[in-house]
């Protein structure tokens, strides 16, 4: 039996923390490393890896919680 995958472009990604997109990005000035990570298409784990070296601009809340900024995002982006 072979199984094929398919990949649906039309559908926003979620995560637990809630939907992602553009215009979510729009009015909220933050957003979580996991939300980021799904809307870049890359996992949580490299996610975090981008903010430990620098390459995903964040606000540090505490010694360990991380808020990647919006508008930085929408500039890696693109948008």
């Amino acid at each position: 039996m072979a199984y094929t995958a398919t990949l649906q472009t039309d559908r926003i990604p979620t995560v637990r923390r809630g939907p992602v997109s553009v215009d979510y990005l729009r009015t909220h000035p933050t957003v979580s490393v996991e939300q980021a990570a799904a809307l870049l298409g890359i996992s949580r784990a490299y996610g975090y890896d981008m903010v430990r070296r620098g390459e995903l601009p964040t606000i540090t809340l505490g010694e360990r919680r991380y808020r990647v900024k919006s508008s930085a995002l929408l500039r890696l982006l693109g948008e």
